[in-house]
């Protein structure tokens, strides 16, 4: 029962947050933005707006740290980098306009991390809430997902609120010579962009139901959002999730054999071994051309989803080339829009779905140090002295499916890197004691009574 006014501000605020984060996953129907702001974007800002000028119930400061360094000091580099290179190189297309449109989009996840540490300092947080709430908007996007996978309820018409415009003029023209529809349509993308991202998404929302089970017993509608989430997962089809899923369950068997947990580390080594054997012997018994082409190499142009590896590559070194021109800061941000039918030895024509590459293009040795740098510090959780945290193996977990599915896939600006702020947030607190909070006083001082007398035996006596 709470006890006190602060504690019940402190327990709204835990849904207030968790309602903002369902919302930048669940209801992110809307596709116009205010001045500065985009529309889903409100009711965080508005929470911390109130955090601002409420500063009642705090049990502790805000205090500036590696995270906070990290992203604010990219930020401020890759600003003075686009004015060194406007002056250096007027070649190079910039326009502070795409700066401020990429530090809006950049710091808006930021500003998470920055409402969840605010929270851990407040009596009567519950972080555990708030991941329920962001659990509760990818356990949506995993059922839409679903619905989209057999047109359920006419799911892929009314779905289309959610999905990016190119993915919706991509399933438009997804037919081949012959007229016939293409099956690869039916790709469950949820609530994200793209099924690549919703794959992500839906590793990202795995880790969150069972990331704790590190340090206790799943509860049973844990394991209905955990078959839910693969079900959804395996709907989109993503080669490049896949790719993340076995990398992610090759780490999580390493990090309970680091932990001495050898029992659990050989069944989910055991696990992942028969399932690659069973996923490829299906692969080529079913023909699936996604997977095959992947495999194999792309022979004949086909489907306008099918994109073989040796095309990923090439993709890749377009990238490298342009990032080459201006090695240190790159080349700006550049959302594509005002330079798509001007031609540039700075542009590419074409999609650009690798983290790495194009963060390279963009923001040259700077933005990869930055890549690396946030990679590593969640992938530091570990450590024995940090991995006994709430939400430390969620936060690793995640690391290691940003890292590997960055290989396909542009995530820096996705609803991910949100979710990665959070858990920074929550995993890099030392006082965060569970996943209901923290103890209210940092420091326990035990009660110390006057020492006793002693009593005279009856042979002293």
């Amino acid at each position: 029962m709470l006890s006190s006014t602060e504690e019940k501000k402190g327990l709204a605020l835990s849904h207030l947050l968790g309602f903002a984060l369902f919302s930048e996953v669940a209801l992110n129907v809307f596709k116009f933005s205010l001045p500065l702001t985009p529309i889903n974007s409100i009711p965080i800002r508005l929470i911390a707006i109130w955090l601002l000028m409420d500063r009642t119930g705090r049990i502790g400061r805000l205090r500036f740290g590696i995270w906070d360094a990290l992203i604010t000091g990219f930020v401020l580099v890759s600003g003075l980098g686009m004015i060194y290179t406007a002056t250096t190189a007027p070649a190079v297309p910039l326009s502070f306009e795409e700066y401020r449109k990429f530090v809006g989009l950049f710091l808006n996840p930021y500003l998470y991390y920055l409402v969840a540490r605010e929270g851990l300092n407040r009596r009567g947080f519950r972080p555990d809430i708030t991941i329920l709430w962001l659990v509760a908007g990818f356990a949506w996007s995993a059922l839409v997902g679903l619905m989209q996978t057999r047109d359920l309820f006419h799911a892929r018409s009314w779905s289309l609120i959610y999905a990016n415009g190119e993915l919706n003029f991509l399933r438009q023209i997804s037919d081949n010579a012959n007229g016939v529809s293409d099956d690869n349509a039916s790709m469950a993308s949820g609530t994200a962009a793209w099924w690549n991202s919703m794959a992500l998404e839906m590793l990202v929302a795995f880790s969150l139901v069972f990331g704790s089970t590190f340090l206790r017993r799943p509860r049973w509608y844990e394991w209905v959002l955990g078959v839910l989430f693969m079900a959804a997962f395996i709907a989109t089809q993503s080669r490049g999730g896949l790719a993340a899923f076995a990398i992610c369950a090759i780490a999580t068997f390493v990090w309970f054999f680091i932990h001495r947990k050898f029992w659990m580390a050989t069944i989910i080594g055991g696990t992942v071994a028969v399932g690659v054997i069973i996923w490829l012997l299906a692969v080529f018994a079913l023909k699936l051309e996604r997977f095959t082409t992947t495999i194999e190499g792309e022979k004949v142009k086909g489907s306008v989803y099918t994109q073989s590896f040796t095309s990923r590559l090439q993709q890749q070194k377009q990238l490298i080339d342009i990032g080459l021109r201006q090695p240190i800061f790159g080349t700006g941000p550049n959302f594509g829009y005002q330079n798509m039918q001007v031609w540039s030895p700075y542009t590419l024509s074409g999609s650009a779905d690798t983290n790495y590459g194009f963060t390279f293009a963009q923001f040259g040795l700077v933005g990869l140090a930055f890549l690396v740098s946030i990679q590593f510090y969640l992938l530091a959780f570990i450590r024995a002295s940090v991995a006994y945290r709430p939400f430390a193996f969620a936060a690793f977990f995640v690391g290691v499916a940003f890292t590997v599915h960055g290989l396909v896939e542009f995530l820096l600006y996705g609803r991910t890197f949100m979710v990665m702020n959070v858990l920074a947030a929550y995993a890099g607190s030392p006082y965060l004691v569970s996943e209901q909070g923290r103890a209210a006083f940092k420091r326990v001082v035990k009660a110390v009574g006057p020492a006793p007398i002693p009593v005279a035996t009856a042979a002293e006596a």
